[in-house]
């Protein structure tokens, strides 16, 4: 179970491609996560990813997310990757200090 790393409170960079998820795990503060790497699974949603306040860079490439919410508690991200999945509507980053946004 992937949930654990919530409980690495010294971890800053995740990589967890590849992996099947169909969910992101849960991350629950205090956890000092910079850099997470969740790209070709079958995530839906943005579910536990949006009280993670240290949080920089994202990425979500290749999945089956359709809907850009959640991240609103993302407040430190700049970087957020969500080429190849099934977006119809942009929404939800209005709040968010982002500086690189990619949606092939």
């Amino acid at each position: 179970e992937i949930d654990v790393i919530s409980h690495l409170k010294y971890l800053l960079s995740l990589n967890a491609s590849n992996n099947l998820l169909e969910s992101l795990p849960s991350l629950t503060p205090p956890l000092n996560l910079l850099d997470a790497n969740f790209s070709h699974n079958n995530i839906s949603n943005l579910l536990n990813v949006g009280n993670v306040t240290s949080l920089l860079t994202l990425n979500l490439d290749n999945n089956d997310i359709r809907s850009i919410c959640g991240l609103e508690g993302c407040s430190s991200l700049k970087e957020l990757s969500l080429n190849h999945n099934k977006i119809s509507q942009i929404s939800g980053l209005e709040h968010l200090h982002i500086h690189v946004l990619h949606l092939s």
